[in-house]
């Protein structure tokens, strides 16, 4: 069982700015091969979802040059500084499509070990 772009849209209608594209299609071909469907069972395509999600977001942010977590902020005339997010296994906390993601993945592979 796979997702496209209108499950995702359904689930996060966040994202409906993004045009149907390639790009569209590659983050959930690369999210579907990051989650194991064995695994989660029942819980695989909200996994799926919150994932593809994640990598959604992470992509907006980077193209918007919005990556990291704030580490300086200006009131007046607002200004931002980030931080560059580190490609490490903390990335997922980095949003909370990646939160949702791991607190489902944490669900299904205790319900296959119970």
């Amino acid at each position: 069982m796979s997702i496209n772009r209108q499950a995702v849209i359904d689930r996060y209608p966040e994202f409906s700015d993004i045009e149907d594209s390639t790009y569209f299609t590659a983050v959930i071909v690369s999210a579907t091969r990051q989650v194991s469907q064995s695994q989660l069972n029942e819980l695989y395509i909200d996994a799926l979802l919150a994932l593809t999600a994640h990598f959604l977001e992470l992509g907006r942010a980077y193209r918007q040059g919005r990556s990291g977590s704030i580490t300086e902020e200006e009131v007046g005339q607002l200004s931002r500084k980030f931080n560059v997010l580190s490609m490490g296994s903390g990335s997922l906390y980095s949003t909370s499509y990646g939160q949702e993601f791991k607190r489902i993945a944490k669900i299904g592979i205790l319900k296959t070990i119970i």
